[in-house]
């Protein structure tokens, strides 16, 4: 599927949240549904299989509707999608649909990783730096990696600052062997 056909149905779906004022309801519900189809990849391959009857698609499709409360705008987009053949492109439209709304919104989506669990209060001092360094409402997400052995790498946007140990080990092997011609 390519990525014009997911830029312009998210278009079409971040147009309507304008319209409606209801950007933040639409976002949860979008990311509800979006995440249970990832999860569970066999159910959205189901969906999008045009060979199987558009009747028993959209069973299926209704059923997951509920069971993630999609709502009303995001149910009514997935049946359209279903209804177009384009169900195979959600998750590029859910990834499009996110960034687009962020930048209409002024959020920015951040992603923090670090070698151990952090605790709510350290999560929000480094969205709170980010929002300050950005001047924008910063969305932070975070998990581990427990082989940067220390220290975060933080990736905003297209940028990422890695202050992991395992970073600085690998830069110090780099200048040791450089500065002994191996």
């Amino acid at each position: 599927m390519s990525s014009a056909v997911a830029r312009r149905y998210a278009q079409a779906l971040v147009d309507l949240c304008d319209e409606r004022g209801d950007h933040v309801a639409v976002r949860d519900a979008f990311d509800r549904l979006a995440a249970v189809l990832a999860e569970v990849p066999e159910a959205r391959e189901f969906i999008a299989n045009p060979v199987i009857k558009e009747g028993d698609r959209a069973k299926v499709l209704d059923d997951l509707l509920a069971k993630t409360k999609a709502g009303d705008t995001v149910g009514r987009f997935a049946k359209l999608l279903l209804q177009k053949g384009r169900f195979d492109a959600i998750a590029a439209i859910h990834q499009t649909f996110s960034t687009e709304l962020d930048s209409r919104t002024g959020r920015l989506s951040a992603h923090v990783t670090s070698a151990i669990a952090l605790d709510k209060v350290t999560l929000g001092r480094i969205e709170k730096a980010l929002a300050g360094a950005r001047g924008r409402d910063v969305q932070l997400e975070s998990n581990v990696d427990e082989a940067l052995i220390g220290g975060l790498i933080i990736r905003v946007g297209n940028t990422v600052y890695d202050g992991s140990v395992r970073n600085h080990l690998d830069r110090l092997r780099d200048k040791m062997l450089a500065g002994t011609g191996a």
